[in-house]
């Protein structure tokens, strides 16, 4: 495996990570309240880093596509 799979299949394996943890925090919400604030935020952060994550592989396989 060359470097660029090997970032490819760790941006794959940290953002399932991301959105899994967004996920269990989520679940644990039953019903919302102001004192669910910081699950909330637990979720929105795991969410958010999945989603840069997502974003830099859409990135790294358009560049790696155009070399075709």
């Amino acid at each position: 495996m060359n470097t660029a799979d090997g970032k490819v299949t760790e941006n794959l394996r940290d953002g399932n990570d991301c959105l899994s943890e967004g996920m269990k925090a989520f679940r644990r919400l039953k019903k919302i309240s102001p004192a669910d604030a910081p699950l909330i935020d637990q979720a929105l952060s795991h969410v958010s880093s999945a989603r840069e994550l997502v974003l830099q592989l859409e990135a790294d396989i358009l560049k790696r596509t155009r070399m075709f």
